[in-house]
């Protein structure tokens, strides 16, 4: 049998134990698993009104300053119907010795009416070398099923068309994994990539030029425009 007084302290412990979790949990930095990394985007479209080929641009960044253990994980993305980009900021692993640290950036969003989707992947200057057997991999998970997966390799900027996505809520991955070894020449890790989805009329499982280069065009000063975005929001925090 075992003593009142022990049972209690048995029992008091278990609770400080479970309050000092709870507590470690709702004042934990943003770390995430590589699951965890999100950001929403919101609706598009409008019933009874054409889609007006605008891109939407979509910037993911990894930075490691100096020697420090973990890695800046920042998710930015801008609505052309908005002046303000759309932002979410983790802290990621650096992985261990030889073994890196994977991400899985998910971007949410709906779509109000049927349309295509052109999409655009490249990588930052000098980021090519930095992400694992380089390779991407990108999804798009949609309504009833749907889903659409490419192995992107980070030597070529890779375009592509989803025709005829029906109305709904879709996720676009973007996942891969790198070793953030500091950069003896810049001092850092600092990598990323810049994309971009612009929506058209439905058109059936037919190639769109037009669309892919002007979407190219697009993510062209996108990436600048990000990472002076991203400068100017570390010179604040």
């Amino acid at each position: 049998m075992i003593h009142p007084t022990i049972r209690r302290n048995r029992l008091l412990g278990a609770v400080l134990g479970a309050i000092a979790l709870l507590a470690s949990t709702a004042f934990a930095p943003a770390t995430a698993s590589a699951a965890d990394y999100s950001l929403n985007m919101g609706s598009f479209g409008q019933a009874g009104k054409p889609w007006d080929a605008s891109t939407v641009v979509l910037n993911g960044e990894f930075w490691r300053p100096f020697e420090r253990e973990s890695v800046k994980h920042y998710l930015w993305g801008k609505r052309p119907d908005r002046t303000t980009w759309e932002t979410s900021f983790y802290s990621a692993p650096k992985g261990s010795g030889n073994t890196a640290a994977t991400f899985s950036d998910a971007y949410s969003f709906s779509l109000k009416t049927a349309a295509s989707m052109a999409f655009s992947l490249r990588l930052w200057e000098n980021s090519t070398r930095d992400f694992t057997d380089g390779l991407l991999s990108v999804k798009l998970e949609g309504p009833n099923g749907f889903l659409r997966t490419s192995d992107v390799s980070t030597a070529e900027r890779f375009s592509t068309l989803w025709a005829n996505l029906e109305a709904g809520n879709y996720v676009l991955r973007i996942s891969g994994a790198y070793t953030p070894e500091i950069n003896p020449e810049r001092g850092k890790f600092h990598i990323g990539y810049v994309s971009g989805m612009t929506f058209s009329e439905p058109l059936g499982d037919v190639p769109l030029p037009g669309a892919l280069v002007l979407l190219g065009t697009a993510l062209a000063g996108a990436g600048i425009t990000a990472r002076r975005t991203a400068k100017a929001a570390k010179a604040e925090a």
